[in-house]
C-alpha cells in the first residue's frame, strides 16, 4: 500500500473469490480425501478471503509473491527457510501447542527448526560444540527441572547454532 490508502473491507469473500475457492474444492475433490487436500482447500479459501479483506491490489499481490519467491530461493537441502519463516509468523509454535498441550508453567513447545541436525555427534557436558570455529564463543548453562522445581534427572538437553554464515 501507498500509506495513504487503506482499503479494508468486510463480510466475506466476493463472487471472484468465491468461486475461485470452489472451482479449486471442485478440482480437488477429483483426488482422493487427504487431511493435506483438506488443508490446501481451507487455505486457498482463506487466503480469497484475505484478499478482499484487504482489498488487495495487483501491486500488493506481487510483492508479496516476490517476498515468497525470495524465501524459496535461500531454501535448500540443508537449510530450510520455510520453517524459519513459519517460526519467525508464530505458525510453529501454534501447530506445536495445537498439538502436544503443556500444563500451566511449562517451558513452551518449540520445534527443532531449519538449523538442526538429528545425525551429529554426543558430546561431553562443556564441550565446543563450533566445527570451524567461525563466530564468537558463547557459554550456556542452565537447569531441567519440573513445575514445582524439582530436579529432572536423566533429562536430554540437545543444543545447536549455526556460523555466522548459517552452517
Amino acid at each position: 500500500m501507498d500509506g495513504n490508502q487503506h482499503r479494508l473491507h468486510r463480510g466475506g469473500t466476493s463472487a471472484t473469490g468465491q468461486m475461485a475457492s470452489e472451482d479449486f474444492a471442485a478440482r480437488l475433490a477429483t483426488r482422493p480425501a487427504s487431511r493435506l487436500s483438506e488443508t490446501v482447500g481451507a487455505l486457498v479459501a482463506s487466503l480469497n478471503r484475505l484478499a478482499d479483506e484487504l482489498g488487495l491490489t495487483a501491486s500488493e499481490f506481487h510483492a508479496a509473491t516476490d517476498f515468497l519467491t525470495e524465501v524459496g530461493h535461500y531454501a535448500d537441502s540443508r537449510r530450510q527457510e520455510w520453517v524459519l519463516l513459519a517460526d519467525v509468523l508464530g505458525l510453529s509454535s501454534h501447530i506445536e501447542d495445537l498439538n502436544h498441550r503443556r500444563p500451566a508453567g511449562a517451558t513452551p513447545n518449540t520445534i527443532a527448526g531449519p538449523f538442526y541436525r538429528a545425525d551429529v555427534p554426543e558430546m561431553p557436558a562443556g564441550a565446543n560444540i563450533s566445527r570451524d570455529g567461525k563466530g564468537e564463543p558463547l557459554s550456556v548453562s542452565g537447569r531441567v527441572v519440573g513445575l514445582s522445581g524439582e530436579p529432572l534427572a536423566g533429562a536430554l538437553v540437545e543444543v545447536w547454532q549455526a556460523n555466522g554464515d548459517g552452517k
